[in-house]
């Protein structure tokens, strides 16, 4: 039998399974909306080819190369913390599936009692 505690969390989890489709969904298309936004009207940020063909026409500003030099080690840095970030909602993402399985594990023998019992 559920506890009262593994009944509320398993309905908070299938209230979020059940969401989270859409919601990634979302996230996703507007993360593609920004890339391809960004590859049209600021294209030196996402896009090498025109960093490089800038470069070779000399069209790129000194003030914007000073800027980007400046910028890309936080911007490494910011990647570090979100890899980071990844890797902890990884850890949290197992720590909820190990709940998952000691219920299943608990309520498997359970039924494998009763129905000893039965026989």
């Amino acid at each position: 039998m559920l506890t009262e505690k593994e009944v509320q969390f398993i309905k908070r989890r299938t209230m979020f399974t059940s969401t989270w489709k859409m919601a990634a969904g979302l996230m996703l298309s507007g993360l593609g909306a920004l890339l391809v936004w960004m590859f049209f009207y600021s294209p030196y940020l996402v896009n090498p080819v025109a960093v490089a063909k800038g470069l070779e026409e000399g069209t790129i500003d000194v003030s914007t190369l000073n800027l980007t030099a400046l910028i890309v080690p936080v911007v490494i840095l910011l990647l570090f913390v979100v890899i980071a970030i990844v890797f902890l909602i990884g850890y949290s993402v197992i720590a909820n599936e190990k709940k998952y399985l000691s219920i299943i594990a608990r309520e498997l023998k359970s039924q494998v009692r009763e129905d000893e019992h039965q026989v």
